[in-house]
């Protein structure tokens, strides 16, 4: 019988890279199958090589260190395992995992976003400030506002857009071949900005398109 995806098996080049198929294993994971261990779990690591050698090639390792100070009123707030990758003994477990993920020929992706809009910047004194994006009353859960006004100063959003870049790095030292940037549900600075519907700044980061552009292209 002939295939409806002919090529779905079939190895694809991207870049440096050679992906053994077309699958892919997007940014997921069952809740509360990480306990309150702050680096990868027996059933976290199971779950993850159980895709990786069943087939995807491209496997999205979701929401690693997704919140920073995590309200203490809820047990699920970001849906998953919140990682502190920059502890030696997360950082131990997590390079091995990332080993048995490449042995079985899987690429893996860390996955970029917040879950409360806040953001880690370390600057060239290795001083670190936590960017809180949701300056309304309350703040929290960027879902509960998903408005990008002109709260946010120029300078932060630039701090914002290197911190990206320093988690980025971290993903890379540790052994991750890339990066997903999550922008679902409102809920993410990025598409916020580039929503008109949500961008109601005023500034050189409001109005058309072009402007909504210039943050996330930093």
């Amino acid at each position: 019988m002939k295939s409806a995806y002919p090529h779905l098996l079939q190895p694809l080049k991207i870049g440096k890279f050679i992906l053994k198929n077309r699958m892919q294993s997007s940014n997921s994971l069952p809740h509360f199958s990480q306990g309150p261990e702050k680096y990868p779990a027996a059933p976290t690591i199971n779950h993850f090589m159980g895709r990786a050698r069943t087939g995807a090639a491209f496997v999205t390792l979701a929401c690693v260190e997704a919140t920073l100070d995590p309200p203490p009123y809820t047990l699920d707030i970001p849906h998953f395992p919140n990682f502190d990758m920059r502890d030696a003994q997360c950082q131990n477990y997590m390079t091995e995992f990332l080993e048995g993920m490449h042995a079985v020929g899987s690429i893996v992706s860390g996955s970029l976003f917040s879950a409360t809009g806040k953001f880690r910047y370390e600057n060239e004194n290795r001083e670190v400030e936590i960017i809180q994006s949701n300056k309304k009353p309350g703040g929290g859960m960027v879902m509960g506002n998903p408005f990008v006004d002109d709260d946010l100063t120029a300078e932060e959003l630039t701090k914002i857009a290197k911190s990206y870049g320093q988690r980025t790095k971290l993903y890379k030292d540790l052994g991750f071949d890339a990066v997903t940037l999550h922008l679902s549900y409102r809920a993410q600075l990025i598409s916020q900005f580039l929503s008109p519907m949500c961008n109601r700044r005023t500034d050189e980061f409001g109005g058309c398109l072009e402007n909504r552009a210039k943050f996330p292209l930093q």
